[in-house]
């Protein structure tokens, strides 16, 4: 049982000191290797079973020092430029093609491609790690020489027709291309160039074709400017003819809108009359039963006033007040027959009228 344990602890120490083991090769770099950014990892088994079949992307991958090797390829955009002014591209080659009313052209053609996704392995294993660039340049000469050659001096001359000559080849030029392993992902057209004598003649030629179409658009200024002098008047005409129809409806407008105010006017002097005629004689009838209400007010006062002074008490006040109302100018006693009836108020007032 002892023993069993001892072995039991031997093998979880020799576990732990592999381990042990495994990460600080790990830490050293004896396992594993990094791909950089931009390539493409290729790894090569020295003792057994030689390239891997396949691509290693940008990363750390497992490789063990001592027993795999490692190749990196550019996995970024190649370009392929064909120019004839080596002194801006050095690197460039020259395209010269032959175009089919046999005439030499100069191309300057920019072409990008890479290495297809995947396939980075199939070059090495194909022994053309260092020479598929090459390969690819002498292929896509061929290609560009056999389908440009198909174009006429003009079709180089027309953008459009260019283009669509290199949409046309690229498919026929990836095709070539496969067996390297890459694809072109475009073909730009970016000059043509002939040689000196037959670019004078293109210029004459472009010359005289400016010069005609110069005078034909002469012509049709000429006859622009006539029709469009012809136009002005016709808009003139017509923006003087539309003047004077909204001034005359201006108006008519205007006229009728014063017989409309002048009937207003009319009517409302009319109503104004009528309104003045009714309360002139509303006011006379008002102003008659006014009067007449009035009339019959005093009546009933004076006849009231009369009741009253025909009372005893009405009698004595009218007595009292026309004694209040005598005035003597002077007045002379006789001592002989004692005080003056005058000025025995009681018995003046009774002689007045009272009772």
């Amino acid at each position: 049982m002892h023993s069993m344990n001892q072995r039991g602890r031997a093998r979880f120490l020799a576990l732990f000191l592999l381990i042990i083991l495994l990460l600080t090769a790990l830490a050293g770099g004896l396992l594993t290797e990094k791909v950089p950014v931009g390539k493409v990892g290729i790894r090569f088994n020295k003792w057994y079973g030689g390239i891997s079949n396949q691509d290693f992307k940008t990363g750390y991958h497992l490789g063990i020092t001592g027993y795999h090797d490692w190749i990196f390829l550019d996995s970024t955009t190649h370009f392929l430029l064909f120019s004839n002014y080596r002194e801006d591209n050095p690197d460039a080659q020259q395209l010269e093609i032959r175009t089919l009313d046999n005439n030499i052209a100069h191309l300057d053609v920019s072409i990008p491609y890479r290495i297809i996704v995947g396939q980075g392995w199939k070059i090495y294993k194909s022994g053309l790690n260092q020479s598929y660039r090459d390969r690819v340049s002498s292929t896509t000469v061929g290609i560009l020489r056999v389908e440009l050659a198909k174009l006429h001096v003009t079709d180089l001359q027309n953008t459009n027709k260019r283009i669509k000559a290199s949409v046309n080849t690229l498919p026929l030029l990836n095709q070539a291309l496969e067996k390297y392993h890459v694809q072109a992902e475009s073909i730009l057209i970016k000059q043509v160039s002939f040689t000196q004598e037959y670019e004078g003649k293109l210029q004459e030629k472009q010359y005289i074709k400016q010069v005609s179409l110069l005078n034909k658009v002469q012509g049709n200024l000429e006859a622009y400017t006539q029709k469009t002098d012809t136009r002005e008047k016709e808009i003139v005409a017509a923006e003087l003819k539309l003047a004077m129809n909204w001034e005359k409806r201006i108006q008519e407008q205007k006229s009728n809108y014063q017989v409309e105010i002048s009937k207003i006017k009319a009517e409302t002097i009319k109503y104004e009359d009528r309104i003045m005629a009714d309360a002139n004689a509303q006011r006379m009838v008002m102003e008659a039963e006014g009067k007449l209400a009035s009339d019959k007010a005093e009546a009933l006062r004076y006849n009231l006033y009369s009741k009253i002074l025909n009372t005893p008490g009405g009698r004595t006040f009218v007595a009292m007040q026309a004694a209040e109302n005598m005035s003597f100018d002077s007045l002379e006693f006789n001592a002989n027959q004692g005080i003056p009836f005058i000025l025995q108020i009681d018995k003046l007032v009774k002689a007045l009228g009272a009772k």
